[in-house]
């Protein structure tokens, strides 16, 4: 998979680090704050996907909070209710958050051998940033070392499925979508490679149900980050 490839892109959230469940947990206290309800962790992830990957607002998570507002009937306002999102979550993504397995082995390994590794994320750079500096068990390695380009929601207009991210990170470094290769967890990201003509890694989610639609749309399928020999 690694042949002729010079820049190796990784998706963050359930690519690198184990967060999925986190912002589950966290939507889930959320919204049982507000109305008192105990939703599935499960529907609420489908939920926040849908918004995510619908939406055609330059603000995605505006959406999502305007999304959660209707449906559950919140009569707080948007602001109101990211502010308590992000008190709730900030705990979360500060203490429980860690690397996937191998996912640091790979990174230096791949480091070492020369390839120019690059951070291509949805989420935002808050969020990067105390992964970064905050939490104690994915600040182990150094981000702005480890990555020569780190972009997020931030640095473009359109998200994942959209390629601009992809785009914008073959023009900043001159190269063809052959010599690029991206390692993903979700089918948005998948298709987001796909559209920029790049082959794609995929990464096992929890669910084998995912797993199944995840192999059949993506270049490769690994497991683990740990079985990755290059």
């Amino acid at each position: 998979m690694f042949e002729g490839k010079k820049i190796i892109i990784f998706d963050l959230d359930g690519t690198l680090i184990d967060s999925i469940q986190i912002w589950n947990i966290g939507d889930q206290e959320l919204i049982k704050y507000y109305t008192g309800q105990l939703i599935s962790g499960d529907i609420i992830e489908k939920q926040r996907d849908y918004v995510l990957s619908t939406t055609t607002s330059s603000n995605i998570y505006q959406a999502y909070f305007e999304y959660l507002k209707d449906v559950y009937g919140i009569s707080s306002s948007v602001d109101e209710i990211r502010f308590k999102r992000k008190k709730i979550t900030d705990r979360y993504i500060k203490e429980k958050v860690r690397f996937k397995e191998g996912a640091v082995e790979l990174l230096y390994k791949l480091k070492e051998k020369g390839y120019v590794l690059v951070l291509a994320t949805t989420t935002n750079k808050y969020c990067v940033n105390i992964y970064n500096n905050e939490n104690p068990y994915t600040s182990i390695i150094d981000f702005d070392y480890i990555f020569d380009l780190i972009l997020t929601v931030e640095d473009v207009q359109y998200k994942k499925p959209n390629p601009e991210i992809h785009q914008k990170i073959m023009s900043y470094f001159n190269v063809s979508p052959k010599e690029c290769l991206i390692f993903e967890d979700s089918i948005q990201g998948i298709e987001a490679g796909h559209r920029a003509n790049i082959e794609v890694v995929c990464v096992s989610s929890n669910d084998d149900l995912d797993n199944e639609k995840l192999k059949s749309l993506s270049d490769y399928f690994v497991s683990s980050l740990k079985k990755i020999i290059c």
